[in-house]
């Protein structure tokens, strides 16, 4: 779980105006999508979205309460990558940004019941 939270978080945007529209709550974090920005070309879909944590969480590089990612997902190909994530000292993406990266992560296929499946959906079935 730890792992997949940690991929979740590689992805992120700095746009404080951002569309956020719940998503759900998982028992450790609040999801919300941008769908309404959500750029498609061809079979992938570039969608960012928003992990506003009920608690304070650290991963090494400092104290964070929310984190945003930009992610691209293969619809097709039911698979996604993280392309951009920053983290976070206050909720909703506020606060002073506490690590960001722009490392593009490799495919992962999307896994049945995961959080990675539901922004999938959200990305691939809302932009057809």
């Amino acid at each position: 779980m730890h792992r997949l939270l940690f991929v979740l978080l590689l992805a992120v945007s700095s746009n404080a105006m951002a569309n956020w529209a719940y998503q759900g709550f998982t028992g450790v974090f609040t999801l919300y999508a941008n769908q309404a920005a959500a750029k498609k070309n061809g079979n992938v879909v570039v969608m960012w979205s928003l992990y506003d944590f009920d608690q304070q969480h650290d991963d090494g590089h400092g104290s964070f309460l929310s984190a945003k990612a930009q992610s691209e997902y293969d619809c097709r190909g039911e698979q996604m990558r993280t392309l951009t994530g920053s983290w976070y000292s206050g909720k909703m993406g506020a606060g002073t940004s506490i690590f960001s990266t722009n490392k593009i992560s490799d495919w992962r296929p999307i896994i049945s019941g995961s959080v990675d499946e539901g922004l999938w959906k959200i990305a691939c079935m809302q932009n057809n």
